[in-house]
């Protein structure tokens, strides 16, 4: 309760400062007057700060000021306790003998320099209410958050501090005492979750002590005492003293931890190289813009108001350590910025060695040392930058590089979803031919007694065939590539001239290689899983029956799932792509017939041609229901048979007789017994036709006693039941043997008569599945 109190009121409080704050940077404008106190008549200004009200207002080092809102200035307060002339409205200056008066507008010096406080503020607020709202459980997370919003009440401070309030500055060197230790506590707490590395706490309690004694002492530059000044002048050196010596002293602790750590390669020693790193690109700037030349040269080359943005990038490297889940490799960044940077070292010497002859008076050492700085630092840049910006320019650039590059991304991602011949087509060499701009394409399998061709575009497969079997790979007309060589076979990329005529440039053929050794682990696999497919057919048919057999029902499962699937894909293909060309092509006719056949002989024939069409339409719709009988799903099996039958009856020289009992618990059952089902029937139909000679063939299917039966007859020729079974190995036809373990993977039963000259008796009793529709 106590701990929620002392949190309003110090939200109450950072509210009512943010407010009077607000008010100085709209009332009063930023003088930045230095003057001398010391001086017999009135004082006099000793520096203007540049981008300043006084700098603007043409205020020079040596003018007197004789008045300050219309008042005598030597006991002006800000003068008085600071030595800094802030807080005026209308100010008089005696210049060379002359009067002059100025009145200060305070808009300039807002829009200019408060934004950058007021922004810096805001982000800072919002860096610690995410991380703190985003990270809960982390106390590295809430000592973050803590940092930040220190940072957040130092820039409040800032616009009331220049403006000579004494509130604003006893804030600032509040928040500039305590930002080391609040590092340090981050720190702790950080390398406590990340490396387990316990820091010590007991100094804390005597630092929090002399804090306060110096905040204590600070506190009196609100009294006006011949003390205030000087109280003031060293206390503020010793603020700044001791905050760079704590925020130096983080950084040898972090050496420190180092160097006990280096040489075990971890994460912890990444995190410490990139807080050096970023530590470094804060301070730079600062140091070589700001300080250094404000030493050597007497005023900054870029004020401190612009290069002190940099030192923000030191918490926000804290933050990055913080959220991300991986980690930059710093030494690779920071072995590019020192290659970067030495490329760019004898350019930029050169270029400043330029400018000093052509321009010898006016390129002073402060210039000269200036635009070397600046020369090399942007050409690093725009080298280290170069990749990226490259990279993002390509496809303006370079167009056909990146064309080439997105065609290989996409074609490496289908190499690994291909497992056939037919999608190494559809998906490889439509690719490449389409991304080269060729007439066509073909991949090659060389075996000892034949050859596999697969062709895209317009190539003809005996030209191709016979360059491979010439073994003579330089062609005027075709480019050929070696694949693989293998045992077994050797595999071959032939790809035709481009459609311009030219030849293939160097870059496209480096591609060519590259796309090859994708494609080389590809067909191998693809060879892999053809001979493992075959392997699988030969064995399904020379499985051991009944009780042995029941131990292989998942493996029987597996393969009649992968006949299924397979005979699907194919009857998509042949309804997306032949049946519609088929389409197409009739369209094609009846309009060449309707606007440029005049003779009923012309008609004729074109009408006989698109009557032919029909009829291939037909068989291959028909080929289709055969592979993917959509309909069991639609009608039901009953229904779907009867269709079926009905077809068959058309073409079949012998009666088709079809009985059912208990359909509607026939149609119960689940889709894997129906398609099942469905394909016995096809294969008992196709070997009738083929082989048995009957007159009459008969199909009865009902459930009796939870059992669904399923029954063949036939008074055809019939064969001999224990002739061995001899399969070819990658052949159409599902077979007896097939048939049967489509039996064993339901769970089934079966029982098979039949001799030569008495027909065939085949029968089969499967568990009933009631209820369930899968598919």
């Amino acid at each position: 309760m106590l701990k929620k109190i002392y949190i309003k009121v110090l939200i109450i409080a950072c509210i009512v400062f943010q407010s009077w704050t607000l008010y100085l940077m709209f009332r009063y404008p930023l003088m930045g007057i230095t003057v001398e106190r010391e001086y017999k008549s009135g004082f006099m200004i000793n520096r203007v700060d540049s981008f300043s009200e006084g700098a603007r207002l043409g205020l020079k080092a040596g003018d007197i000021v004789t008045s300050v809102n219309g008042g005598n200035p030597e006991n002006y307060w800000t003068v008085y306790r600071f030595g800094k002339l802030d807080q005026v409205d209308t100010m008089s200056v005696l210049r060379d003998g002359v009067l002059m008066n100025f009145k200060t507008n305070s808009a300039f010096s807002f829009y200019l320099y408060n934004n950058i406080y007021v922004i810096v503020e805001i982000s800072s607020l919002l860096i610690a209410y995410l991380m703190y709202k985003k990270i809960k459980m982390s106390a590295s997370s809430r000592a973050i958050s803590v940092m930040f919003l220190i940072i957040a009440l130092i820039f409040m401070s800032l616009g009331a501090s220049v403006r000579g309030d004494p509130t604003g500055k006893v804030v600032l060197c509040a928040g500039l005492i305590i930002i080391p230790v609040a590092i340090y506590q981050f720190l702790r707490a950080f390398l406590k979750e990340k490396a387990n590395i316990h820091l010590p706490s007991r100094f804390l309690k005597p630092v929090y002590y002399f804090f306060a004694v110096m905040f204590g002492m600070y506190t009196l530059i609100f009294m006006d005492s011949p003390y205030t000044y000087p109280v003031y002048k060293f206390m503020g050196n010793v603020v700044l003293f001791f905050c760079a010596i704590g925020i130096c002293s983080n950084l040898f602790l972090l050496v420190y931890i180092y160097a006990q750590n280096r040489r075990k390669k971890n994460n912890l020693t990444i995190i410490i190289k990139t807080v050096f790193f970023s530590a470094f690109c804060a301070l730079s700037p600062v140091i070589f813009f700001s300080f250094i030349p404000l030493f050597v040269f007497g005023k900054s080359w870029i004020d401190l108001l612009y290069t002190s943005w940099s030192i923000f990038i030191l918490p926000l490297t804290f933050v990055y350590l913080l959220a991300t889940r991986r980690l930059y490799d710093i030494d690779m960044i920071i072995r590019r910025i020192l290659f970067t940077t030495a490329i760019a070292l004898i350019p930029s010497f050169i270029f400043t060695a330029v400018i000093k002859i052509i321009f010898p008076v006016e390129a002073t050492p402060e210039r000269l040392v200036f635009l070397f700085l600046t020369l090399l630092f942007t050409s690093s840049f725009i080298l280290y930058s170069l990749e990226n910006l490259t990279t993002k320019l390509e496809p303006v650039l370079f167009p056909r590089k990146h064309r080439l590059q997105l065609a290989l991304k996409k074609i490496s991602g289908n190499l690994g979803m291909i497992s056939s011949f037919r999608e190494m087509k559809d998906t490889i060499l439509v690719d490449i031919v389409e991304t080269l701009e060729v007439v066509g394409g073909a991949i090659v399998f060389q075996y000892k007694d034949g050859m596999e061709t697969i062709l895209e575009g317009d190539l003809q497969k005996e030209q191709v065939e016979a360059l491979i079997a010439s073994e003579v790979m330089d062609s005027s007309f075709y480019t050929c590539f070696i694949i693989s060589r293998q045992e077994e076979y050797t595999s071959y990329l032939v790809v035709a001239p481009k459609k311009a005529t030219t030849l293939l440039g160097m870059e496209e053929i480096n591609w060519l290689n590259l796309i090859i050794t994708y494609l080389a682990v590809s067909l191998e696999n693809v060879q892999l899983i053809r001979k493992l497919d075959g392997r699988i057919q030969q064995l399904s048919s020379l499985l051991p029956e009944e009780e042995e057999a029941n131990n292989l029902i998942w493996f029987r499962k597996l393969m009649f799932e992968m006949q299924e699937k397979e005979r699907i894909r194919i009857a998509m293909d042949l309804h997306d792509t032949t049946m519609q060309d088929l389409f197409f092509l009739k369209g094609r006719l009846q309009t060449m017939e309707e606007k440029y056949i005049v003779n009923q002989e012309g008609k004729t024939f074109l009408n006989s041609m698109t009557d032919y069409i029909d009829i291939i339409n037909s068989n291959l719709r028909q080929s289709c229901f055969e592979l993917h009988p959509y309909l069991l799903r639609e009608i039901g099996l009953v229904a779907t048979l009867s269709k079926f039958f009905q077809t068959e009856r058309a073409v079949c020289n012998f009666q088709i007789l079809f009985t059912t009992t208990e359909i509607s618990e026939i149609e119960e059952q689940d889709m894997e017994i129906k398609r099942h089902l469905f394909r016995m029937v096809q294969e008992l139909m196709n070997n009738a036709k083929k082989y048995s000679h009957a007159s009459t063939v008969r199909f009865f299917i009902s459930i009796k006693q939870s059992k669904l039966y399923f029954e063949y007859t036939d008074d055809g020729i019939g064969f001999e039941a224990s002739r061995p079974v001899v399969r070819e190995i990658g052949s159409s036809g599902i077979g007896m043997e097939q048939m049967k373990g489509r039996v064993l993977s339901l769970g089934g039963s079966y029982e098979l008569k039949t001799a030569t000259g008495q027909g065939v008796f085949f029968a089969a009793q499967l568990p009933v599945k009631s209820g369930r529709h899968s598919a």
